[in-house]
């Protein structure tokens, strides 16, 4: 029999509250981030996704542009049941560890969000 890991700051385990909404990491297609982000907004589903400002040059012109900064991944904010509502064209999947939804702490969202208002960010390499 499989015991489900713990979620993290005493969270209880997912199998305890399958309705309580988390946060989790979903992986996208490369350079889709933002039109995923725009499905989950339609579906009324709540989204993060984290974004940096920078100068990208073409031949002689230069424009400011929005990248995310962890390229390919986005937040979702959802109860572990609701997880198949998730499927929408340009996600491959949420992330998991063995099998077993990986859930945010809501404090890392919080402070990744208040960071990014804070100060000029970059991606993550």
């Amino acid at each position: 029999m499989h015991v489900p890991t713990p979620l993290s700051r005493g969270q209880g385990t997912l199998l305890e509250q399958p309705f309580k909404a988390h946060w989790y990491a979903a992986y996208v297609v490369v350079r889709h981030e933002k039109a995923v982000a725009g499905q989950l907004v339609r579906r009324s589903m709540e989204s993060f996704l984290p974004l940096y400002h920078t100068v990208h040059y073409w031949k002689k012109r230069q424009a400011e542009v929005e990248v995310a900064v962890f390229p390919s991944y986005l937040f979702v904010h959802i109860p572990a049941a609701e997880r198949l509502g998730v499927q929408v064209p340009g996600v491959v999947h949420i992330v998991t560890s063995h099998g077993v939804l990986v859930a945010m702490p809501e404090e890392e969202i919080e402070s990744l969000h208040t960071a990014l208002q804070l100060c000029r960010s970059e991606p993550c390499p």
